[in-house]
């Protein structure tokens, strides 16, 4: 179970590195076994794509 467990965090960390466009992924190790994960995300109003600056109420209807 403790390498199933091992492969899961390898995952996850694997995961928050994916999802991250600017910033940082610390991982926190005790007694050699990782016990956190932060992630720190920088927000670029210049590099964010389109479909996260559309307005609250969702993009706007064509007519």
């Amino acid at each position: 179970m403790a390498e199933e467990a091992r492969r899961e965090l390898e995952q996850l960390v694997a995961e928050t590195i994916a999802g991250i466009r600017y910033g940082a992924v610390e991982v926190t190790i005790h007694d050699g076994r990782i016990v956190q994960i932060e992630k720190r995300e920088k927000l670029r109003p210049g590099a964010i794509p389109q479909a996260r600056s559309a307005p609250p109420g969702g993009p706007a209807t064509p007519r």
